[in-house]
């Protein structure tokens, strides 16, 4: 056999792989990635040995058919590689400014994304985002998906409003630009309705996340994965609001989908494990809520490392879990080891962050540790007014825990205006029939009542005292 001959035999060999890795779908279930395991051996050998073998418009997709092989997987430390390696490869055979190389951008952009690695996934995304408008694609699905992974930094970086408007633009160029029965479009409304429920509009996230269950039940039917993030998102929505009954059948339903889907092991797994976990934990059933949450935070630390924000968010239900339970050595543990994982990935001004220093002072609080608590109470008020600004329902609350606070401390008379300008932020944001603004008004009329019985008991007193002089 001569060189050209053997050349036209690798040509072809690597030709039918690049097919075969095209037809790998975004998202796996555990059999069909059993099913693909055998191809990972002969994707490598093409990508190492035989490169200069692919057609251009061959040259990404082996790449790419390593990377959703092992995402699927959640192991992303086994995916970044092969899609720094894409990169790499596409940037020396094309160079800067081409399709195959944004396209590889894009998509260890996402891979960064899933690892928690925000700052170093949005700029690649906003260089993307400029290609495809440049080059005249900001009409094309590629260039709302770049959008919307963008838009997703920024709901993650607490960055509201940014991520409102680029949701909302995504949604309409999808509604403009696809059928009407395209998933993609129930993405999108499942993504705005995150949003909304991250800034306590939990009512709109609830509506957009009835419609996007319906469509993607209309698309696949009961079993896929969109049906089981949907289900479960609803789920969350209907916790946010206190509808229990109607939360608990949609997070078993999805978690039972999941493992049915990706097997036991999971990310996604662990992450439907951690919902249904702090639904139990809000719910007071510790003894179901703990063996469900140390399981979550089990696959998680296997999939991640030690060292990862799915990783924290478990640490951080779990410390909550063990402040009930009154365990607090374990609780102020899990929640400074959540906290350290947090301020390293997202920084110290973070929603996030101040909800685990809330917490943490929670626990001090009920530890008797004043001082230490009210410093991080005011830390986290602090860091919530920079993400929401000046009045909002989540700030409201931080303003009540501080009051209650200074109320268990003796420190009545610091309490009092706290509590006033709660209640009013509330009234003002939510309405004065909600259970939060009702709550916050019943502790300001039981502190004044205190006030006012400790008032009576001094005046008393003095009076009695006044009257044993006379005598």
């Amino acid at each position: 056999m001569n060189v050209t001959e053997t050349d036209r035999l690798k040509n072809a060999f690597t030709s039918v792989l690049a097919a075969t890795a095209r037809q790998i779908p975004d998202i796996l279930t555990i059999q069909q990635i059993e099913s693909q395991r055998f191809l990972i051996s002969h994707f490598e050998e093409v990508v190492n040995s035989y490169i200069e073998n692919l057609a251009d418009d061959d040259l990404i997709w082996p790449f790419i058919g390593l990377g959703r092989f092992y995402e699927n997987q959640g192991l992303y430390d086994q995916s970044e590689p092969w899609r720094q390696k894409c990169l790499d490869t596409a940037l020396k055979r094309f160079g800067k400014s081409e399709h195959n190389v944004i396209v590889s951008l894009t998509n260890i952009a996402n891979t960064y994304y899933l690892r928690g690695n925000y700052s170093q996934a949005e700029p690649l995304l906003i260089e993307a985002i400029k290609f495809w408008e440049e080059s005249g694609c900001d009409r094309e699905p590629v260039f709302a998906t770049s959008l919307n992974n963008l838009a997703n930094i920024f709901k993650e970086e607490a960055q509201y409003e940014r991520s409102e408007s680029l949701f909302i633009q995504v949604l309409n160029l999808r509604r403009n630009i696809l059928n009407d029965n395209d998933p993609d479009i129930a993405v999108s409304l499942n993504n705005l309705a995150n949003l909304y429920s991250a800034q306590y509009r939990h009512s709109e996230a609830e509506i957009l996340h009835l419609e996007a269950l319906g469509r993607f039940r209309s698309i696949f039917g009961n079993e896929h994965f969109h049906v089981a993030m949907s289900s479960e998102n609803l789920g969350i929505a209907y916790q946010c609001q206190k509808s229990y009954d109607k939360a608990e059948p949609l997070l078993i339903q999805a978690l039972e989908m999941r493992e049915r889907l990706h097997g036991s092991e999971h990310p996604d797994v662990a992450l439907s494990l951690g919902n249904l976990g702090a639904l139990y934990e809000v719910q007071e059933c510790y003894d179901k809520a703990e063996p469900i949450l140390s399981r979550a935070l089990d696959i998680c630390k296997r999939c991640f490392g030690d060292k990862h924000l799915n990783v924290a968010q478990n640490l951080h239900t779990l410390g909550k879990l063990y402040k009930n339970l009154r365990n607090y050595e374990k609780a102020e543990s899990l929640y400074l080891e959540a906290l350290e994982i947090q301020q390293h990935f997202l920084g110290k001004v973070y929603d996030t962050v101040a909800t685990t220093l809330n917490n943490l002072a929670g626990l001090y609080s009920v530890e008797q540790r004043y001082s230490e608590a009210g410093f991080i109470y005011i830390q986290a008020l602090e860091i919530k007014r920079q993400v929401f600004g000046a009045d909002n329902s989540t700030i409201a609350i931080g303003l009540s825990n501080l009051a209650h606070l200074y109320a268990d401390w003796g420190h009545d008379h610091k309490a009092e205006p706290i509590f006033q300008q709660a209640l009013a932020m509330l009234t003002k944001c939510v309405g004065e029939d909600h259970p939060d603004t009702i709550t916050v008004m019943e502790n300001l009329l039981a502190l004044r009542l205190r006030m006012i019985t400790k008032t009576h008991v001094k005046k008393k007193r003095k009076s009695n005292m006044a009257i044993l002089q006379e005598l």
